[in-house]
C-alpha cells in the first residue's frame, strides 16, 4: 500500500486542487484496474493489453496477492521486488516535486 500511497503523493503534488487530484487519481486508476487482474483475469486480454499491464504497477501487486492467497508464491517472489521499486521510484517523484505551499 505503501508503494501507491507514494504515487498517489506525487501525483497530487503536480496537481493545484484536491478536485484535481482526485480525477487525476480516477483517470489513472480505473484503467489499471481493468488492464491489471483485479476485476476479472488478465487471460482474457489481447496480447497487446496484457503486455501494456505488465507496465503498471498494480499488475506485480495483484499477481503477488492472488500468488500468497492461493499458496503458489513466498513473499521473495519476483513481484516484491517490482513493488519495492515502484515504492523507491514513488519516493524519489514525491521527493523531488513535494513542496509546502
Amino acid at each position: 500500500y505503501l508503494a501507491f500511497a507514494c504515487l498517489g503523493f506525487a501525483l497530487a503534488s503536480v496537481t493545484r486542487t484536491g478536485r484535481a487530484a482526485n480525477s487525476a487519481v480516477v483517470a489513472l486508476l480505473m484503467p489499471m484496474m481493468l488492464l491489471s487482474g483485479v476485476l476479472f483475469p488478465p487471460e482474457l486480454l489481447s496480447e497487446g493489453l496484457r503486455s501494456l499491464s505488465v507496465c503498471l504497477p498494480l499488475t506485480p501487486a495483484v499477481d503477488l496477492m492472488r500468488g500468497l492467497w492461493l499458496g503458489t508464491t513466498s513473499l521473495f517472489a519476483p513481484e516484491t521486488a517490482m513493488v519495492a521499486g515502484w515504492l523507491a521510484l514513488g519516493l524519489a517523484i514525491t521527493r523531488w516535486l513535494f513542496t509546502w505551499d
